[in-house]
């Protein structure tokens, strides 16, 4: 009884303790938001928790890929430095270099591989 009536007070919303006009999404001149979120709202839980995941994970093409992937071999390397000491390497493709988004987010940020410095 007692989880049950802390389950049903965490799952209450609370008001903020500031004031936040809600978000505005207009199609022509008509707001759609509110109808967005009654239609999710409506769906069931799995299939929203389904959507969301969806819509936050990354694409595939922007997942760099190791040596497995790319020739079907192993990418880690293991070398013992010392008696009981190991050395382990994990050779995987050089993302700023293949994909077109990470260059385009490298020369951003000032690193094109490209130009002669």
């Amino acid at each position: 009884v007692i989880s049950a009536a802390i389950h049903s007070k965490s799952n209450q919303k609370q008001k903020l303790h500031i004031d936040v006009k809600p978000p505005i999404l207009y199609v022509g001149s008509f707001n759609i938001l509110p109808v967005i979120k009654t239609c999710f709202g409506m769906l069931p839980e799995s299939l929203r928790h389904q959507i969301l995941l969806a819509a936050a994970a990354p694409a595939s093409r922007s997942i760099p890929r190791d040596r497995y992937d790319i020739l079907g071999e192993n990418p880690y390397t293991i070398d013992e430095v010392k008696p009981g000491v190991w050395k382990v390497g994990y050779d995987r493709e050089n993302h700023f270099m293949v994909n077109q988004e990470a260059k385009m987010q490298a020369r951003m940020l000032g690193m094109d591989i490209g130009r002669e410095e």
